[in-house]
C-alpha cells in the first residue's frame, strides 16, 4: 500500500494525506483488500483525466458518500460516475458534491419517499411485498426518465414533477444544510422576502421558493438530466 501511495503522489496528483489516509477510508468503506488499492488508483486518475474534475474531487466525494452509496447497492463505479456527472454539471467542490450525493440518498430510501415514487408510477421495490428495495441507482434511472419526460411534456409537467420532488424531500432545507449550502438559502430567502414586498403570500412564497431552492434544485436536476453522463463514466 505504500508503494501504490507513492504511485498515486506521482500519477494522480494527490497529495500525500490524500494518498494515504483518504484512500484508507475509501478501502475500508467499500471493504477492498490492499491488493485493490492500486485499481481504484487507476480509476480514480483515468477518470479525472477523462472529465472535468480532480482526483481530489473523487477522493472528497467518495470519502463523503461511499459508506451511503455502498448500503443503497452503488457500486465503486457507479458511485464515482454519480460524482463526476454532479461535479461537472454544478460546478461545487468534490467535498459538497459528496455531501449532496449522501443526502439524496438518504432522501431516496425514506419510506415517505418510496411512497411517493410509487404514486409517480416508479417501481421503487424488487417484490409485490415490498420489503426489498431497488437499488437506488435503478429508482434515480427512472425518475431520470420521467424528469425527461416532463421536460418534453412542457412547463407545467416539470412543475409537477418537481413537487413530487420537493415532497419526497430533495428540494427541502434540510438538503441544503447538508451540502452546505445553508447560508445561500438564508440570504436568498431574505433577498426575495425583501423584494417580494407587493406579492400576495402565495406569490411570496413560490417566488422565495424559486430564489432559495436554486442551490439545492442543482444537485438533484444535475443528477435527474446528468444521468447519462453517469452511466458513461461508469462505464
Amino acid at each position: 500500500m505504500t508503494r501504490d501511495a507513492l504511485l498515486a503522489l506521482n500519477t494522480a496528483e494527490l497529495d500525500s494525506n490524500q494518498a494515504t489516509q483518504s484512500m484508507i477510508g475509501i478501502m475500508q468503506q467499500w471493504g477492498y483488500e490492499a491488493s485493490e488499492l492500486i485499481t481504484v488508483i487507476d480509476k480514480i486518475n483515468m477518470t479525472a483525466d477523462r472529465n472535468a474534475l480532480s482526483s481530489q474531487d473523487l477522493v472528497d466525494g467518495l470519502l463523503r458518500s461511499g459508506g451511503a452509496a455502498k448500503v443503497a447497492k452503488m457500486s465503486f463505479d457507479e458511485t464515482v460516475g454519480a460524482i463526476t456527472a454532479m461535479r461537472e454539471a454544478t460546478g461545487r467542490t468534490g467535498k459538497e458534491v459528496g455531501n449532496a450525493l449522501n443526502s439524496i440518498i438518504s432522501y431516496t430510501q425514506r419510506a415517505g419517499s418510496l411512497n411517493i415514487f410509487e404514486s409517480m408510477g416508479i417501481k421503487a421495490f424488487t417484490d409485490e411485498t415490498k420489503t426489498e428495495m431497488m437499488p437506488v441507482l435503478d429508482i434515480w434511472k427512472q425518475l431520470s426518465d420521467r424528469f425527461s419526460e416532463a421536460e418534453a411534456m412542457g412547463e407545467s409537467a416539470t412543475k409537477a414533477f418537481m413537487e413530487s420532488a420537493t415532497n419526497a424531500g430533495f428540494l427541502s432545507e434540510e438538503l441544503a444544510i447538508a451540502t452546505d449550502t445553508v447560508d445561500e438559502y438564508k440570504l436568498a430567502m431574505e433577498a426575495t422576502t425583501e423584494a417580494a414586498q407587493e406579492f400576495s403570500d402565495v406569490e411570496k412564497r413560490d417566488a422565495a421558493q424559486a430564489s432559495a431552492g436554486v442551490h439545492r434544485r442543482n444537485y438533484f436536476i444535475a443528477l435527474m438530466e446528468n444521468m447519462g453522463k453517469a452511466l458513461e463514466v461508469t462505464t
